[in-house]
């Protein structure tokens, strides 16, 4: 598993050239107007929008490099011209800040303010050229050669924040799942957007993103970048989700519907971390395509046997989600047929048990974990259970509790094997039939993740999938605004 953290994302963004200023009033020239826009097509998903590109570095800048001569500007200016090219073709106006390899300081390479004047020029530039957003293209750096994938960056504080914030997540979720294309044995992308004080963000007059593209200092991320196609590919998924920004519900409509009662932050633990997990993927269960659109880090958990398992994992997959083995195991006064076609029942041996992990390993090889699909009746057996924590140890998957029942010896035994394990603090959606219901279970959750610090909330697909979809995005704004993080399951074991 990859995680980045803010320092190390913070590290890299120093090394790779960008300036934290704030409040530079510096006069100078005023960069040559860009050259006009090309004729743009009348139609298209972007006709009417103007986006305009900040290509990190140029000239004497070089950003990020290597050795062995790879350039972070190069490619930066590289991926810009193609991304360009693509974004006209679906009817947006674009500009760049550059077209070729060129410093925009505007002063000699060894003027004492030469970054700061560069930071300048390119705000300058986008305050007199407004459009609907700004991508700025960089790459990324850090101490460590392992860490590679995108990362994106936006503002905290600007008044473009809820829509930069909602952009990064939309890019994010874009470029995780391209770089899940190109992932070597035991690499998962699930790196999400990070916040910080970037001149060119905080001054930016429309929504502005940092699209930190790859890792400078990893080997597998340079070699992708010196290939043509894989730059068209990245640019590719870029503009879709720049589409998928514009097409999809404006944040203000999609939050306007309150819950009954405010979320309020405890004053110890200013903000809380909540990890919501899906269960029951396969069996092209009702709400998956749902599911999937949601723009925030989600845990999947996917029932490993049923004919569309393996797609279904690997679609969530390639969408930036983390993925869980949903394991069906025996319970009481609910039809066989529930289970799925293979399911952990009482007395079954280990040998039995182990296939069932193994099997389930090889259909989704890239699950970080385990939890229980029902399972009343293993939750009481001690000797299965024991058992079943032992062989979800053995491939080194942790084990969350749904809690099917509240006197659960898993989580003794968990401690007995030192298995990393977690429970389930709510469940969104069990006995509860509308949008409004499930709202007020996210509700609860988030209040848990403010008193606690971290909360873990469950919903379904099924036949109440698109209502638990709803919810959940009806109620990203309101959760986020007031201090709950979403995240993912693993990062509680961090």
């Amino acid at each position: 598993m990859i995680l980045v953290t803010k320092k190390k994302v913070l590290f890299g963004l120093c090394l790779a050239g960008i300036l934290l200023v704030a409040g530079l009033t510096l006069g100078l020239p005023a960069l040559r107007a860009p050259a006009p826009p090309e004729t743009q097509p009348a139609t298209g998903p972007l006709a009417g929008k103007t986006i305009l590109i900040d290509v990190g570095h140029g000239g004497i800048d070089s950003g990020a490099n290597t050795k062995a001569g790879f350039l972070e500007k190069n490619f930066n200016l590289q991926v810009a011209l193609v991304l360009k090219q693509i974004l006209q073709s679906h009817g947006a106006t674009v500009l760049l800040n550059r077209e070729a390899d060129i410093d925009l300081s505007g002063v000699d390479p060894n003027h004492p303010r030469r970054y700061r004047l560069d930071m300048k020029n390119r705000v300058d530039w986008a305050t007199k050229n407004p459009g609907e957003l700004l991508l700025s293209l960089h790459m990324n750096a850090t101490r460590s050669s392992r860490v590679r994938g995108a990362i994106l960056l936006y503002h905290p504080k600007t008044p473009y924040t809820t829509q930069s914030r909602e952009l990064a997540h939309i890019l994010q979720k874009e470029l995780n799942g391209l770089y899940a294309r190109y992932a070597q044995a035991q690499e998962i992308y699930r790196h999400q957007p990070v916040t910080g004080d970037f001149f060119v963000l905080k001054y930016a007059q429309m929504p502005a993103v940092i699209i930190e593209k790859g890792f400078v200092t990893n080997p597998n991320d340079r070699t992708l970048f010196e290939q043509p196609q894989f730059r068209q590919t990245l640019a590719e998924q870029i503009s879709q989700g720049v589409i998928r920004y514009f097409n999809e519900k404006p944040a203000a409509e999609t939050w306007a519907t309150p819950a009954s009662e405010p979320v309020i932050p405890d004053q110890k633990n200013p903000r809380g971390k909540l990890a919501i997990v899906i269960d029951d993927f396969g069996n092209y269960a009702g709400g998956t395509a749902d599911m999937m659109a949601i723009n925030r880090p989600m845990t999947m958990a996917v029932m490993p046997f049923f004919e569309d398992s393996p797609a279904t994992a690997q679609k969530a997959l390639n969408l930036g989600f983390e993925i869980l083995v949903h394991m069906p195991m025996e319970t009481i006064q609910v039809p066989v047929a529930w289970y799925g076609p293979r399911y952990i029942a009482t007395g079954m041996p280990r040998e039995q048990i182990a296939a069932l992990f193994n099997d389930a390993k090889t259909i989704m090889p890239y699950a970080v974990g385990v939890n229980n699909h029902m399972g009343v009746t293993i939750s009481l057996d001690e000797a299965v259970a024991r058992t079943t924590l032992e062989e979800v140890k053995k491939h080194q998957w942790y084990f969350l509790d749904s809690l099917t029942i509240p006197n659960s010896v898993f989580a003794g035994l968990a401690r007995e094997v030192n298995l990393p394990f977690i429970q389930r603090d709510v469940f969104l959606d069990h006995n509860v039939t509308s949008v409004a219901d499930v709202k007020n279970q996210l509700q609860l959750a988030g209040r848990v993740a403010l008193k606690n610090g971290k909360a873990v909330a469950i919903g379904h697909v099924g036949s109440h999938g698109k209502i638990t979809a709803q919810a959940i995005k009806e109620m990203i704004g309101p959760l986020e605004e007031m201090g709950v993080d979403f995240v993912y399951l693993s990062s509680f074991f961090d």
